[in-house]
């Protein structure tokens, strides 16, 4: 019925996906979003919050919530400069580091594993092809 649909069959996907992230998120008590913005940082110690709005393409708003529980789980430090926010990773996070980037990769291969490379450099090209005409 939905065969030629691309916005229900990108939800199917979307949707089996964060339920695989989740799931293994939760083994480190964080959110995917939560660990992805955790490794931005961890990459860029100093990195403005807009610039990591900007990277996730989040709105400010929600970047400031998952930042604010980030700094209350103790990850982030948050450093004003002017009238934005540098952002530090603290020696919790450095110390999660290895475990983050394993999992982001064990994830990520997995997926990988279900088709080849090359379709999904293909896909993901696609994608960001895509959304960016969107934007």
């Amino acid at each position: 019925m939905f065969e030629n649909c691309l916005y229900f069959n990108m939800n199917i996907l979307f949707r089996e996906i964060n339920r695989m992230w989740d799931e293994e998120f939760t083994k480190i008590g964080l959110s995917p979003s939560h660990g992805y913005l955790l490794n931005i940082v961890l990459s860029r110690p100093g990195i403005t919050q807009k610039d990591v709005a900007n990277m996730m393409r989040l709105k400010p708003s929600t970047i400031s919530r998952f930042i604010d529980t980030l700094v209350v789980k103790g990850y982030l430090l948050r450093q004003q400069e002017g009238k934005g926010s540098l952002l530090y990773p603290t020696g919790r996070a450095v110390s999660a580091q290895y475990d983050l980037e394993k999992l982001i990769n064990n994830l990520n291969e997995g997926l990988v594993q279900q088709t080849t490379k090359e379709e999904t450099e293909e896909l993901l090209n696609k994608m960001i092809d895509y959304y960016k005409k969107l934007v």
